[in-house]
């Protein structure tokens, strides 16, 4: 309809926004009418959070024109996208306040008789020095039956030429994933401020659970929601911090389907929530007698204090053993609490060193991933030595062919080596040997490249292999191998399959390493050309000696039963306990086996349940007569947890029975 411009006010020298219609629009009886009540509602609303209108005149193409203050800010909409995007759970209490000040001006609005009717987080903007403005009076309209407290209603006035454009019954303004429903119906005549209210319930909606209450995929859609008054189940964008029950009874109450049912008022609602930000009871949600002497001694901590002092000082006489004792089991839940704090640090800390340690895994796996597709797509063949798995068995070896003890087998730290059958694809990726050693030195902390050969031949790396497999049935091995059986094919290996399938880095199930490094833990990425065609797979394999030796042990806890890599189903993906490279294969596996391996879920029923809850914490089990305690945290790179199980008798024999140890961090009981 129009066009806002930056101006200068000539003879006070200050800015403005100048907003005019455009001419062709100007020349709708209907629009012009809109246009000249939005421009006097707004300018007859005297309150700061409305954007105070200077003059109404010409413009220089002679269409009406209106100059007001200039206003710059963000929306409250870009606020909560910020948020959305790096949630913190302290911006709360800011949008809520601010919030306020957008009820207290509607509260205004409405004792002039106006409602706003598209009230949306867009039309809400933060200025400077914790100024507030609603935007955009465009589609107000003044109420059928005005406010009898009100000191002065709005006027409006037009020329006799102008229709008034008052909406009618039928017609439906604003914007429907923020209107009430007897807005949504169009029953324009019959709405007050208490569609106002609803609208502002939705946003409030939007700050507290950072997303929209309505949901739908059309308009149509949308429209049948907003009727029905269908938000969408309220939940919290912080997994450990609810959402607060004030809040949701505020919301339901002010967002009810029949307006007989919301407040009284918008003033009513933002009386409701200066309440919550005080701590006291709302209307909507009144306390119970429990909760309300809560509230009190959290509120007269001094008086509850002093109570109780009186109450401990009169029985006093005849309860010195009960006090003695008292102290005692006081002292024995701080000391079992230091040390329950104590374990569950120390899985938190080893959490976050797997989650450091599995990213670099991928960032690895990206690095040869790229490297082989970008070599397979624009690449040159490479006349640089090959070396296949026949060949080597047959005498023709590396030059630098070592004995090395980890792997208990000859292997090349600087050629890779090829399986299956012969492909020009194979020459392209000679260009990644001098990659190869670089990666793999990448996996551990602080190994130098020249330092490889010692460490393969000696010691061993985080990673057992690299690999790239190739849709014609290549296998290429890094460090270089020889030694797969003659039957060996890439295509029916089910990691292989798997990774066909999958976008981005998969973590696949564990399975037995055909070249004899027992249980191994493989991601796998999917390479394909710019058209999207699948052109093999990249990998790595970690086996579960150094994961469980590296990774999964808490060697400063001695009562630690057993260790856990846990997938997001619950399903045991390594466990300390197999650490012996055969002693793994217990799940049904012949050695040899590549098959991937069916994971027994983690026993404990209770525990992955309460896993899938939250995404930290800790819930004591009995288990063959034992007092257990399982902790876990989540391990974003891996999309699983790291769960450890603890004796809780033998760790807290020595300040007390394992049972009434306190609960100094969330617990899932």
């Amino acid at each position: 309809m129009g066009q806002v411009f930056l101006a200068k006010d000539r003879y006070l020298l200050r800015k403005v926004a100048l907003k005019k219609l455009l001419p062709h629009i100007a020349q709708n009886p209907a629009a012009l009418g809109r246009f000249l009540r939005e421009a006097q509602i707004t300018a007859q609303l005297d309150h700061p959070s409305v954007v105070p209108v200077y003059t109404l005149e010409e413009a220089w193409d002679q269409t009406p024109a209106y100059a007001m203050k200039l206003v710059r800010g963000d929306t409250l909409k870009e606020q909560i996208q910020r948020v959305k995007a790096q949630p913190n759970p302290n911006q709360l209490r800011p949008l809520l306040e601010q919030f306020l000040k957008v009820c207290d001006t509607l509260a205004y609005a409405h004792s002039k008789g106006v409602i706003h009717r598209d009230l949306k987080p867009a039309n809400l903007m933060s200025g400077d020095f914790g100024a507030v403005y609603v935007m955009d009076w465009g589609i107000a309209r003044k109420m059928s039956e005005q406010d009898a407290l009100s000191e002065e209603a709005v006027e409006l006035s037009y020329p006799d030429d102008i229709s008034q454009d008052e909406t009618q019954a039928g017609h439906i303004l604003g914007t429907p994933r923020y209107m009430s429903p007897e807005q949504a119906a169009g029953k324009n005549e019959a709405l007050d401020g208490r569609s106002d209210q609803l609208a502002l319930g939705l946003i409030l909606y939007e700050i507290v659970t950072l997303r929209q209450a309505y949901q739908a995929a059309t308009m149509g859609a949308l429209l049948k929601t907003v009727l029905k008054a269908e938000k969408q189940p309220m939940q919290s964008p912080y997994p450990q911090q609810p959402v607060p029950p004030e809040l949701m009874a505020i919301i339901d109450k002010a967002t009810a389907r029949k307006a007989i049912h919301r407040y009284p008022d918008v003033g009513a609602m933002a009386q409701d929530i200066r309440r919550y930000l005080r701590g006291e009871a709302v209307q909507a949600k009144p306390d119970t007698p429990y909760q309300a002497t809560v509230r009190w001694i959290g509120k007269h901590q001094g008086w509850a204090l002093l109570l109780l002092f009186v109450l401990l000082t009169t029985g006093a006489m005849g309860l010195g053993t009960n006090l003695e004792r008292n102290r005692r089991e006081m002292e024995t839940a701080r000391a079992q609490s230091q040390k329950l704090g104590a374990f569950l640090q120390a899985v938190a800390e080893q959490t976050q060193t797997i989650n450091r340690q599995f990213s670099r895994y991928e960032h690895i796996l990206q690095r040869l991933s790229t490297s082989s597709t970008l070599l397979l797509q624009q690449g040159r063949p490479d006349p640089e030595t090959l070396y296949t798995d026949r060949e080597v068995l047959q005498g023709k070896t590396p030059p630098d062919w070592i004995y090395a003890y980890p792997y208990n087998s000859w292997l090349s730290p600087s050629w890779p080596i090829w399986h299956g059958p012969r492909s020009a694809q194979q020459q392209l990726l000679s260009g990644l040997r001098p990659l190869l050693p670089s990666l793999f030195s990448t996996s551990q902390t602080g190994l130098k490249t020249s330092d490889l050969n010692h460490h393969l031949r000696d010691q061993g790396l985080p990673i057992s292999w690299l690999f790239v497999a190739l849709e014609q049935g290549a296998l290429m091995t890094y460090p270089g191998k020889a030694g797969l059986a003659t039957t060996y094919r890439l295509q029916d290996q089910p990691w292989y399959q798997q990774a066909r399938q999958a976008t981005g880095i998969h973590w696949g199930q564990p399975y037995a390493d055909s070249r004899g490094q027992g249980l191994v833990l493989a991601a796998t990425q999917r390479l394909e050309n710019v058209q999207g065609q699948l052109l093999g797979v990249a990998g790595l394999e970690i086996s579960f000696q150094y994961l469980v030796d590296a990774l999964l042990t808490l060697p400063q806890v001695p009562e630690v039963v057993e260790s856990f890599l846990i997938d997001s189903q619950g399903r045991m993906q390594v466990r300390s306990s197999a650490r012996s490279r055969m002693q793994g294969l217990r799940f049904g596996e012949a050695a040899g086996s590549s098959a991937v391996l069916e994971l027994p879920l983690f026993p404990q029923a209770g525990v992955i349940q309460a896993m899938h809850k939250q995404p930290s914490g800790y819930r004591r089990y009995q288990a063959e007569g034992r007092q257990m305690l399982a902790a876990w945290y989540q391990i974003p790179a891996l999309q699983g947890y790291y769960l450890v199980t603890l004796d809780a008798g033998r760790y807290f024999s020595a300040t007390g029975a394992a049972g009434e140890q306190p609960s100094p961090a969330p617990s899932a009981e």
